[in-house]
């Protein structure tokens, strides 16, 4: 007997609509139908599908309102609406809330099992591209877009950074955020949307390096039908489906130059054009980016253009890493451990004191995901009333025992290597503030370096600017640089 891999569910409150459906799926998929569109929402609490069959014109909750609920629980399910008008308004609608297609009453059982099989053909791809490229797999990500999180730290390391959204967010600036992978650059970014003015229209993230190259640009501006081989549809893109609302850009230092044209127009005219269109349509949207790349050095090497890299780094905010934020562990900790207890139906297991100093110790180079990831394994292993030492992972043990070993073994009365090259790169840095009287951009073109390269030395050396420009650095203006 062939195993029904995949679960389909039918909300539709005509009982004819809903048997006949399901005696067409049930053959090869398992099937779950319900006429009350309340309790189909609370079956996702419980219950995983696949797909999902909706039907527009429901009483006391219409399928747009039950998708736009749907959306709100974190799925990101693929939906079929189905429609008795098939108008342009109601397919934007239904767009725009993230449905996958809709077909029109009354069907064909052929266009039933044609869109079916194309939709279930259509999330295994995704599944394997997902795993493939994509490094959100992990439990309840704390970073995908449809499940939106609490932001931990912004009373502590992270609230100047909070400060700033305040001020921002009833702006329409673009914004870079910048940080290494795993620190929390779309948490960030859908906080600044739910401050904003904007908070009622859509946020779409966009994580442009788990898209295919040759796709990116019709995913992102959409694409006329017949445009190239395989469009055998119109097709929205983001943009249009975030007018009005908010386009988070993650790893935009992933964007082909090609698109990166096309993107810096739409940004600054406000307007843009399908592939295969001549026609531009006009659109209102806020861009925030992100990357873990240096784009200054992007731009360096001719990999990124600098007049989009100026466009979007109107409002530059930099995310510290985990290791910078050790004191916001222990709030990550619990909540975590909150998050994955509420999967589990299960009340949270604390962890021990010393669990949470052993996590100090460490440098996460995974950031927040990596340490997510080690409190739901550690949540999942543990059989006892408290989460103890001997439960965090071995990795993790062995990295901290051998720093602290390097420790030991290099602590002499003499200078190491790393601190000899730091005391000279502080030497001849501060040399040449003090020829430019304190200004970098004179300085770094003296170093042949960018401003920017610059001051994150200075920041990294703890080289303060003030001090050269007033004189109060003693320094012989004749040495060479």
């Amino acid at each position: 007997m062939k195993k029904k891999k995949y679960h389909i569910l039918i909300v539709d409150d005509e009982t004819g609509i809903r048997e006949s459906m399901k005696m067409l799926l049930e053959d090869d998929y398992h099937v779950s139908d319900f006429s009350n569109p309340a309790e189909a929402l609370e079956s996702f609490d419980h219950e995983k599908y696949h797909l999902v069959f909706l039907d527009i014109s429901m009483p006391k909750m219409n399928g747009i309102e039950f998708l736009k609920k749907l959306r709100e629980k974190g799925s990101d399910i693929l939906v079929i609406m189905l429609t008795a008008t098939k108008t342009i308004k109601t397919a934007v609608q239904c767009m725009k809330l993230g449905a996958y297609d809709y077909i029109t009453k009354p069907y064909s059982i052929e266009e039933i099992l044609e869109v079916t099989e194309k939709s279930i053909k259509d999330y295994e791809e995704r599944q394997k591209h997902y795993i493939k490229n994509s490094p959100r797999n992990d439990f309840e990500s704390f970073y995908t877009p449809t499940h939106p999180q609490k932001v931990i730290g912004k009373e502590t390391t992270l609230s100047d950074i909070f400060k700033k959204i305040k001020k921002i967010s009833k702006t329409d600036s673009t914004i870079l955020l910048t940080g290494e992978s795993g620190t929390g650059k779309e948490v960030i970014a859908r906080a600044i949307h739910d401050e904003s003015t904007r908070n009622k229209k859509p946020f779409f993230a966009v994580h442009l390096s788990a898209i295919p190259e040759k796709l990116i640009e019709s995913e992102l501006f959409g694409h006329l039908k017949g445009s190239f081989t395989g469009a055998d549809k119109d097709h929205i893109g983001f943009i249009e489906a975030a007018d009005g609302g908010t386009l988070f850009l993650d790893e935009i230092g992933d964007i082909p130059l090609s698109v990166q044209v096309k993107l810096l127009r739409t940004i600054q005219e406000k307007e843009y054009r399908k592939v295969g269109s001549h026609s531009s349509i006009k659109v209102n949207i806020r861009f925030i980016a992100a990357t873990n790349k240096d784009l200054m050095i992007e731009v360096q090497k001719k990999r990124f253009r600098e007049d989009l890299y100026y466009r979007l780094n109107v409002i530059p905010i930099h995310i510290a890493p985990l290791r910078c934020r050790k004191e916001d562990i222990p709030e990550l900790v619990s909540y975590f451990s909150k998050l994955i207890s509420n999967k589990l139906y299960v009340e949270p297991i604390p962890f021990s004191e010393e669990v949470i100093d052993i996590f100090k110790q460490y440098q996460w180079p995974g950031n927040i995901r990596e340490l997510q990831n080690t409190v739901e394994n550690m949540t999942l292993m543990n059989d006892l009333e408290t989460i103890e030492k001997d439960l965090i992972p071995r990795t993790i043990v062995e990295v901290i025992n051998e720093e602290q070993e390097k420790d030991i073994f290099v602590r002499t009365d003499t200078l190491q290597l790393e601190e000899h090259v730091s005391l000279k790169e502080k030497e001849i840095i501060t040399n040449a503030l003090s020829i430019s009287r304190g200004l970098i951009t004179e300085a770094a073109e003296k170093l042949g370096t960018t401003r920017r390269i610059l001051k994150y030395k200075m920041d990294k050396l703890g080289i303060n600017q003030k001090i050269f420009k007033k004189g109060t650095y003693a320094k012989s203006t004749n040495s060479k640089i």
